[in-house]
């Protein structure tokens, strides 16, 4: 794992870290190891569900208001 977290911080703050496992000492390390916009753990149905296009347009046109 030590290669997969030294890969993730040797580029540029990814958008989200997907990761998947029942080790919870694992999950501590790599969010504390790493840094992204948004770290999603053992789902991606709702990080996806969470932001659709039409959410981000309904939030620029309030921003127009």
């Amino acid at each position: 794992m030590s290669d997969a977290i030294d890969f993730v911080n040797s580029r540029g703050k990814p958008l989200s870290l997907y990761l998947f496992t029942d080790d919870e000492e694992l999950k501590k390390r790599v969010v504390n190891e790493t840094s992204a916009g948004s770290v999603v753990i053992n789902d991606a149905v709702i990080h996806v569900s969470h932001y659709t296009p039409t959410t981000h347009i309904k939030q620029r046109n309030k921003k127009k208001e």
